[in-house]
């Protein structure tokens, strides 16, 4: 059975994608007017256990009954269970049960596939995961400057790796209908690679807002083809980076 654990369901947008290529989608959304919305959107399947939907927020391990999360009411987007240091106004604090990976897996069983995008908490719930040893075939995560790198090297239970770029998302994969989380596995278009070559590339991608996907078997590597995740060129930007600083500024200024 294809099992997909969609952490950080938002909206539902990726759901469908999820439920074509899966034979189960579970997905857990702290929000619970997100959750509300995938309930309602997503009932027939719900109805024929092809969904199940966990209204909580997914820990490392249960300490507490209820768990504090942010909700922000401009953009559900930017909602977190890290205190926020900015407009804390726009911030509601509401109290989620919470659940972890090894209650999900002794609900429904082993996933083929774990999306993670959590507002703060991927570094935790991703070692966690890789702790536990119970470790999906496929796994993706939003990349953090802090901890991608760190991760990379000190688990070994991938084979392949791959970088999914949303700054030139378009571009690569064609018209964005919302929020996504892009493809996985085969329908990646970006070659696999080995771990010195994601280290490599990850080294020389031009922005942060990507995200890492991982596969336990050894796949087909390929070579790093910058066709993916080059961004669109920018002469102010070149002028910035190649010419001197006093002449840089009159460029800029004749150019605007």
């Amino acid at each position: 059975m294809k099992i997909i654990f969609d952490f950080g369901a938002n909206a539902g947008q990726n759901i469908e994608y999820y439920l074509n290529n899966s034979d189960l989608v579970v997905a857990v959304e702290a929000n619970p007017e997100l959750a509300k919305k995938i309930n309602i959107d997503f009932k027939e399947y719900i109805l024929n256990n092809k969904l199940i939907v966990f209204n909580k927020c997914l820990v490392n391990n249960k300490i507490e009954n209820k768990v504090a999360f942010y909700l922000n009411r401009r953009d559900s987007g930017l909602s977190s269970f890290i205190k926020p240091n900015y407009n804390e106004n726009d911030f509601d604090i509401i109290l989620v049960e919470p659940i972890t990976y090894e209650e999900i897996i002794n609900i429904v069983g082993k996933p083929y596939y774990v999306k993670i995008d959590l507002e703060g908490l991927d570094e935790i719930i991703l070692k966690s995961i890789l702790d536990s040893g119970i470790i999906p075939n496929y796994l993706s995560f939003e990349n953090g400057v802090s901890y991608t790198k760190r991760i990379l090297r000190d688990y070994n239970v991938f084979k392949s790796y791959n970088i999914v770029a949303f700054y030139n998302y378009k571009k690569v994969y064609g018209k964005i209908e919302g929020k996504t989380a892009g493809p996985f596995g085969a329908d990646i278009k970006s070659p696999w690679l080995n771990k010195d070559s994601i280290l490599k590339l990850i080294n020389k991608m031009p922005t942060t807002w990507f995200d890492i996907h991982l596969c336990t078997d050894e796949l087909d590597y390929g070579k790093i083809d910058f066709n993916y995740y080059q961004k669109d060129f920018n002469l102010v930007l070149a002028i910035k980076q190649a010419i001197p600083n006093g002449i840089r500024k009159i460029l800029i200024k004749y150019l605007k």
